[in-house]
């Protein structure tokens, strides 16, 4: 019963996603964001790959706990053909309203790039991985120069992993 109490003086409290006049503007862009994923049909691990953000930073920009830089809002609209001068206005509101709120410390937003940068050389290194198995069986100067690239990939994959380690405080 006191379940059922807390549970509709939430519903009662929480405007309506649909009414746009309560909406914030992050809200909006969010439903606007969403949109655009579904034209798309793509999933979250495939617009990671070409907006070149986290499937859980597009998690939060989808459901509004996130504002997305302009440049992940501009990918998101190529990949669902849409002119992302259209979404500008939206985006432009949701910007202006995040003025004031705490932004992130230096070093959160550094452990972010390492991590963004872990993720992306690991993609590269699988990548390279698969060409290495089929250049194996053309061999050749293909196989010597995708050697060096993963050989590369996976030097600069042990430094990533290094700094972020040393950069990030123990638990």
């Amino acid at each position: 019963m006191a379940f059922e109490r807390r549970r509709a003086g939430r519903q009662a409290a929480d405007p309506s996603p649909t009414e746009p006049a309560q909406q914030t503007p992050l809200a909006a862009l969010a439903g606007e964001l969403r949109k655009l994923r579904e034209r798309s049909g793509m999933s979250l691990r495939e617009l990671e790959r070409s907006t070149f953000a986290s499937d859980s930073a597009l998690s939060r920009y989808f459901s509004g706990r996130g504002l997305p830089p302009w440049r992940v809002v501009e990918a998101l609209c190529a990949q669902a053909g849409v002119d992302p001068e259209r979404l500008r206005p939206g985006w432009e509101r949701a910007q202006e309203a995040k003025v004031g709120t705490k932004t992130k410390s230096r070093d959160r937003m550094a452990q972010d790039a390492h991590h963004f940068l872990v993720r992306s050389f690991s993609a590269i290194q699988m990548e390279a991985n698969a060409a290495v198995n089929l250049a194996k069986v053309g061999g050749g100067a293909a196989l010597t120069a995708l050697l060096t690239i993963q050989a590369a990939c996976n030097a600069a994959i042990r430094d990533l992993r290094a700094a972020s380690d040393a950069a990030t405080p123990p638990r």
